[in-house]
């Protein structure tokens, strides 16, 4: 076994096949297989990912309608993301630049562009004074941006959005996130956190996007092609400092344990307190996790008079309209078919959120005839509110890493998001464990 440092970092340079430690990665979604794949190309050889789902992507999960592929997690990626993008190229998944006619409903059932939506709530002076400020922080802010996750960010960014918005007169803009935040499952802007917006719009907003014509799934499903993925694959208990033979790490999973050197945990916390074994620390920090019900469905609508490829709905994306429908898409060809994106406040139901979707395909004139497919993502951003950021959550996070031979890259510490998550499971895999020669 190499030396390991208090950290649980690797500083080796020779190890043959035998000697290299065992790796387990929990989760087999963007982060998990990122992961993966940054150990083997720093030259890691027993590293296995373990994944629940009966496929890999996680979060990224394609379904097929009319022949064409319908994203029931993440629809896009951008010219920004970078670690996406090279993954792409590197395994030869293709895509191609989206082409979608973009409108908002407003208040008063106009449709509207994004800049027209702006212009009709705030005068000239303020959008332009609103868009130079907001690059203005982006700079400012960019050094501790690129950085890996979200600790030693300054203290002003643990405010509400609305609150920080409001101080950095940055209002016009506000209008665009608080659509497109609960269209995308991340919550309202008045109570989440300025940071998580901050950071991953510096991270990853670009007008340039693009789609996986063979699904966003496929480009995980290559990337899982070149490394050991067990899917189907149930963790039950992990148990650490409890191994044999040196190993440090008993991952039991359908039943049979399996001893490892080193944990990579890529799920949830919810998830991953149902099977760790979790210190105080642990315990403590996850305590203060809050997650989103998020919902996306595939449905048949008749009848929606106007030809627009994706119209967010802006009177539904304040809290009292917790559970309608926040974004609709169309995904295919095929006019008549829908994905609907509702995030669902904490006491409702899926019959409700039902209910809701097909209220609101019938206010713009819809009829939805059938149902195709449905994904609850109950886990959905998990994140902490302004309290725990003041008490330093993230900086007691961070420490963690490499304690007790774990590390962890799931949405929580990188931002929810496939480029978000993939970058920091890669910068982490790179800091964590040093290039091996055999």
């Amino acid at each position: 076994m190499p030396p390991v440092t208090a950290r649980g970092l690797h500083r080796t340079s020779r190890l043959g096949a035998q000697a290299q430690p065992r790796i387990a990665v929990i989760g087999g979604g963007a982060a998990g297989l990122t992961a993966a794949h940054t150990l083997k190309q720093l030259g890691y050889v027993n590293v296995t990912v373990y994944e629940r789902a009966a496929e890999p992507g996680g979060k990224v999960l394609t379904y097929r309608a009319a022949g064409s592929p319908v994203e029931l997690g993440a629809v896009f990626t951008t010219s920004r993301c970078e670690t996406t993008l090279e993954l792409a190229r590197e395994v030869g998944a293709p895509m191609l630049p989206m082409q979608a006619k973009v409108a908002i409903l407003d208040d008063d059932g106009t449709l509207v562009t994004a800049r027209n939506l702006v212009a009709r709530k705030h005068g000239v002076i303020a959008r332009r004074l609103a868009l130079w400020r907001f690059f203005s922080l982006l700079a400012k802010y960019r050094t501790r941006f690129e950085r890996r996750g979200f600790a030693g960010l300054p203290p002003e960014l643990n405010a509400p959005f609305a609150e920080f918005a409001a101080r950095k007169r940055l209002l016009p803009l506000a209008e665009i996130v608080r659509y497109q935040s609960v269209a995308g499952g991340y919550g309202y802007y008045d109570t989440v956190p300025a940071l998580y917006f901050m950071k991953g719009l510096g991270m990853t907003y670009s007008s340039q996007r693009f789609l996986f014509p063979l699904g966003y799934q496929d480009l995980w499903a290559r990337v899982a092609q070149h490394l050991d993925v067990r899917c189907s694959a149930e963790v039950t208990a992990v148990r650490r400092q409890a191994g044999s033979e040196g190993h440090p790490v008993l991952v039991e999973v359908n039943g049979t344990e399996e001893a490892f050197d080193h944990l990579i945990l890529a799920t949830p916390c919810e998830a991953t307190a149902r099977f760790l074994d979790l210190t105080g620390e642990e315990q403590d920090l996850f305590g203060h996790v809050v997650r989103r019900n998020f919902q996306v469905t595939v449905a048949r609508v008749e009848g929606v008079p106007h030809d627009h490829s994706m119209v967010y709905l802006y009177s539904n994306t304040k809290p009292a309209r917790a559970g309608h429908v926040a974004c609709w898409f169309r995904p295919t060809e095929e006019r008549t078919i829908f994905a609907a994106y509702q995030l669902l406040g904490a006491a409702q139901s899926d019959a409700e959120a039902r209910r809701l979707l097909k209220e609101d395909f019938r206010a713009q004139g819809g009829t939805v005839t059938e149902v195709l497919s449905h994904r609850t993502w109950d886990n959905y951003f998990e994140h902490v509110e302004t309290p725990a950021l003041n008490r330093g959550f993230y900086e007691r996070f961070e420490a963690l890493q490499g304690k007790n031979a774990t590390h962890f890259a799931t949405g929580l510490i990188a931002l929810e998001g496939v480029e978000t998550c993939a970058r920091y499971a890669r910068d982490l895999m790179r800091e964590a464990f040093a290039p091996v020669t055999t």
